[in-house]
């Protein structure tokens, strides 16, 4: 997570994991500092901006003399790309993930303390690690499990990936509000209002349709199928394959505040497309 903030411009970006939070380092790099080599990679971009990264409690004092710009994402696709990105496409099950693959194994909530592990396992780049000799960390757990899981842990207690979006941008006044799926236009108007020079952001990978195999059955959706099962067939899952209706209910009323927060924007968005030409708040 990272909270850009500009003293001199007095410009403050709230740049929440999975709302393009790479896209938007990399035009803070280009329009708040000015950098226009190109870069080799994410982590280049990254190292440039991080000393602009406050913590939330410095951000937040701050804020009230700052345009504070923030993106959100429809909360349910948002958790559905963390689930893709995080269990399934990254080859092997991302070690971030761990301690919620341990503890829906091993079934405990999330406010029960772990027991002492009794396994190890070797690592590429990390050597030899401590686990769980029960836990199966390549299968990983299933997207309903994963949301009952996020459902009934506390914000504070989230990966910031799947952490409420609200959360982020909480006792902070937002003066422009965008959309994910209005990243480009969102961020062109702000450079605008700084009189800065508007820059394209890269290519976003576009989404791919669902991949289905027959060893995953023919069922409409695949909601208790396990990430490890996705990896191991070549299965990338859409939205609609993950979620049935009681998932999205539950989600919806876990992140309602995020669900108010993507209605804002989309208000926001369709003033902006408006007769008045779009709302900057002082």
């Amino acid at each position: 997570m990272a909270f850009l903030l500009d003293n001199e411009a007095e410009l403050g970006v709230i740049a929440i994991p999975k709302c393009g939070s790479s896209s938007i380092k990399y035009w803070w790099a280009r329009v708040a500092k000015g950098i226009l080599e190109p870069f080799q990679n994410h982590r280049q971009i990254h190292v440039v901006v991080r000393s602009d990264i406050v913590d939330k409690d410095r951000f937040a004092k701050q804020a009230h003399r700052l345009f504070v710009v923030a993106v959100v994402r429809d909360p349910l696709s948002r958790l559905a790309s963390a689930f893709r990105s995080k269990f399934i496409g990254l080859g092997v099950l991302s070690r971030t993930c761990w301690p919620m693959v341990e503890r829906v194994q091993l079934g405990l909530s999330s406010g029960e303390a772990l027991p002492p592990k009794d396994g190890r396992r070797t690592l590429a780049g990390e050597g030899s690690v401590a686990t769980f000799a029960r836990v199966n960390y390549d299968l990983g757990i299933s997207f309903r499990q994963f949301v009952h899981a996020v459902c009934e842990a506390p914000d504070e207690g989230l990966n910031p990936h799947w952490r409420p979006q609200s959360w982020f941008v909480g006792g902070v006044e937002v003066r422009m509000l965008g959309r994910l799926d209005h990243l480009q236009r969102t961020l062109d108007r702000v450079a605008t209002h700084f009189g800065r020079t508007p820059v394209p952001l890269p290519d976003r990978p576009t989404r791919q349709p669902p991949s289905r195999h027959p060893r995953l059955g023919d069922a409409k959706g695949y909601p208790d199928v396990e990430a490890g099962r996705f990896r191991w067939n070549g299965v990338t899952p859409s939205d609609d394959d993950l979620f049935d209706e009681s998932l999205r209910a539950l989600v919806r009323s876990r992140y309602s505040a995020d669900v108010e927060l993507f209605e804002r924007a989309s208000r926001e968005a369709a003033e902006w497309d408006g007769p008045r030409g779009g709302i900057l708040r002082s």
